[in-house]
């Protein structure tokens, strides 16, 4: 085998999205707090509802939590997206767009028509949302800084 593909296998990465479990929140809570600057800080609590309501998938590698995507499916058929997050060591190896997918799956089977999120607009998150075919519908003004607005159609 050449040093390319062990390369290329050393990258691979075997991940499982499911909807996340109460015993979930401590390792979701550690990814979390490791986007403190981008995020803002997010109360353990918010995660522990979320976990009860159903609104809140995760991808794990053997059995430890290593991105999630925290989520409401509303009455008026629109997805809220409310953080989406993924552990430093394994960034970009499209875990983050795995979970994008997985949302998008289970809004549909809810029967939802969009997924809409805001995105500070100075991060580079924003071409992570716009290469998945996002809309931008509009920027807000924030307290602290812009907010891009965005929207996928289901």
């Amino acid at each position: 085998m050449s040093l390319e593909h062990r390369s290329i296998l050393a990258k691979a990465v075997i991940f499982k999205i499911s909807l996340a479990e109460k015993r979930d929140v401590f390792d979701i809570k550690k990814i979390i707090d490791g986007h403190r600057v981008d995020l803002g800080f997010i109360p353990k609590t918010a995660f522990s509802e979320a976990v009860e309501k159903g609104w809140l998938l995760v991808a794990k590698i053997d059995d430890v939590v290593v991105g999630f995507v925290r989520f409401r499916h509303r009455h008026d058929k629109t997805t809220t997206l409310y953080e989406i997050a993924v552990a430093n060591h394994v960034k970009r190896r499209g875990i983050g767009r795995m979970l994008i997918y997985k949302l998008i799956e289970h809004a549909r089977q809810y029967n939802q028509l969009e997924i809409k999120l805001k995105c500070p607009a100075n991060l580079p998150a924003n071409h992570f949302y716009h290469a998945l075919g996002f809309q931008l519908v509009r920027v807000d003004k924030g307290k602290r800084r812009d907010l891009n607005v965005w929207r996928l159609e289901l």
